[in-house]
């Protein structure tokens, strides 16, 4: 049976950097201790964003140098 982290690994980088701009578009907007449906609109739109952008670049595939580097490092030959 599949975890929840499991079933979430191809999406976590995305969900992390969708909270880090959630947050830090948050951060000011909370600092005069008033939250709108505007500034609800704008820390949905940055999460939104954040986690979009994220999502649609692809990671770079490891090279063949970097493959032997990280398993020299590990031990495995």
């Amino acid at each position: 049976m599949r975890t929840l982290l499991d079933a979430l690994a191809p999406y976590r980088k995305a969900i992390v950097s969708g909270l880090i701009a959630a947050v830090f578009a948050a951060w000011p907007l909370l600092a005069d201790g008033d939250l709108s449906y505007a500034d609800i609109g704008i820390i949905a739109a940055a999460a939104a964003s954040g986690a979009g952008i994220t999502f649609r670049v692809p990671n770079t595939p490891k090279t063949d140098k970097a493959y032997a580097d990280e398993h020299a490092v590990l031990g495995d030959e």
